[in-house]
């Protein structure tokens, strides 16, 4: 019973991993960008969360979400949910997805640095819905507005997004969906419907049924399912 119990709940964690990849993957429509979700970077399976690649560099595109404002061609993104925290460990998988991917979509048969994309063309990315204090604390990362925090790492620019810290704005609706906090994600989802021209109905009906397991029954979003 343990084990089917262990079992489920990691399945609900992958699951909610898919889900900001998702919503990303409807925000960058018309962008410059296209969203992958759940790469597999490894012979032993192990998943990136989320990448964000720049497909049209002279493609105008100026809605980005607080914290992403810095992307760069590649960008590699790694999400904790409300029952997990993004801790050090969490950070140095994410270091080496990094470092998998480089060498992935680099030439073939070649380890050296000198020979792979160069590392400014990455910007790696902790999306967290709860407040990672112990890492912001321990590695020194420095806050660069509200529920964003940066640590460069050599050349390597990380950064750490609290999903439940991002201030109100339109543009943030996308990460304020996710803050697991019912009048927070009421208010986002008014907000990211509105933006949206595509219909997003389907993806927020995931995201109600989500926090229905949770047992955070979001008003506005039972609302809507019913009217729909």
């Amino acid at each position: 019973m343990h084990r089917e119990t262990r079992a489920a709940g990691v399945r609900c964690n992958r699951d909610w991993h898919r889900l900001p990849g998702v919503f990303l993957t409807v925000y960058f429509k018309d962008s410059p960008h296209e969203v992958e979700i759940e790469r597999d970077l490894s012979s032993k399976r192990q998943l990136l969360d989320m990448s964000v690649i720049q497909q049209h560099a002279d493609m105008p595109f100026d809605r980005y979400p607080d914290g992403l404002e810095n992307m760069a061609r590649y960008n590699l993104i790694s999400y904790k949910s409300l029952h997990e925290a993004f801790g050090l460990w969490s950070l140095l998988e994410l270091l080496g997805h990094y470092v998998n991917y480089r060498k992935q979509i680099g030439p073939p048969e070649s380890d050296s640095p000198s020979k792979l994309v160069p590392a400014n063309q990455f910007r790696l990315y902790g999306i967290t819905t709860r407040m990672p204090k112990k890492l912001i604390k321990l590695l020194n990362f420095i806050k660069i507005s509200p529920g964003v925090y940066e640590l460069v790492w050599g050349e390597t620019c990380i950064r750490l997004i609290v999903l439940s810290r991002i201030p109100q704005g339109p543009h943030n609706a996308i990460w304020r969906l996710f803050s697991a906090k019912p009048d927070i994600v009421e208010e986002a989802r008014e907000q990211y419907t509105a933006m949206q021209n595509s219909d997003c109905s389907l993806i927020m009906q995931t995201l109600f049924e989500y926090y229905l397991k949770e047992k955070l029954p979001i008003v506005g979003l039972v609302a809507a399912m019913n009217v729909g």
